[in-house]
């Protein structure tokens, strides 16, 4: 079995798109399976979002002005 030094070197050689390949299987196959009702969960949660943005409810903030106050307060 190969040693994880070995494993690194092979895998850092590999083509850019070969790597963030292997990359996606490896965290895919770490995540914990999920219970079916979190993805509906999120579903309903993603469509409640989305109905007060429509509505006017809630306000967008251009992602631009969220970093720079977040830059500001934490510097």
């Amino acid at each position: 079995m190969p040693t994880l030094p070995q494993l690194e070197s092979d895998i850092l050689a590999l083509p850019e798109n070969q790597r963030v390949e292997l990359l996606n299987r490896v965290f895919k196959a770490a995540e914990p399976v999920a219970d079916p009702s979190v993805g509906a969960a999120w579903e309903d949660e993603i469509k409640r979002r989305i109905e007060r943005v429509d509505s006017g409810e809630s306000k967008m903030v251009p992602a631009g002005d969220v970093f720079e106050e977040i830059d500001r307060r934490i510097g």
